[in-house]
């Protein structure tokens, strides 16, 4: 009687440890669960990023393990532009890869970061030869690349998450 008491006090013990142990493991991850909202939080928080470099937001993203898997840039229109030059207005980013964004539009939707930057404007030739001179580097690395050399500055933030009709 007494060893049975024993061994269930000790399965107690075993299993709350572990308990507890998971649920410090898990608090202490910064991976992010929610995509979504995560990259809502961006626009719903933008006075923290407004003002600031572009490295920021790439900080939030390596702090919370979500991966930039696609960036492009927006551009003016060469209509507007006395020579017909375009410069870079915005950095587009998002966490799905282009390659998956067609079908994934189609079932749970695309997120796109948009980051309004401010004048002076880069134009977009400067900004091809630094950013996508080498056709095969990852935009992962690109983003990295974007982040290390700190360029622009963020306007202003705008999150869309768009699906297609059903």
């Amino acid at each position: 009687m007494i060893m049975k008491t024993y061994i269930t006090f000790l399965t107690f013990i075993l299993c709350g440890s572990i308990s507890c142990f998971s649920q410090t493991r898990s608090m202490s991850d910064n991976s992010v669960r929610d995509t979504v909202a995560f990259m809502r939080s961006f626009e719903t928080s933008k006075a923290a990023y407004v003002g600031k470099k572009i490295s920021k937001v790439f900080d939030q993203f390596q702090q919370y393990k979500v991966p930039v898997r696609f960036l492009e840039a927006g551009g003016t229109s060469p209509w507007i532009d006395p020579e017909g030059r375009v410069y870079i207005d915005r950095i587009v980013i998002s966490y799905i890869a282009s390659s998956d964004m067609g079908e994934r539009n189609k079932t749970s939707g695309t997120d796109l970061l948009y980051l309004e930057v401010e004048k002076p404007y880069m134009s977009s030739d400067e900004f091809d030869l630094l950013y996508f001179r080498d056709p095969y580097m990852s935009d992962e690395a690109r983003a990295e690349l974007m982040k290390s050399q700190n360029l622009f500055v963020i306007k202003d933030v705008t999150f869309y998450h768009t699906r297609d009709p059903q």
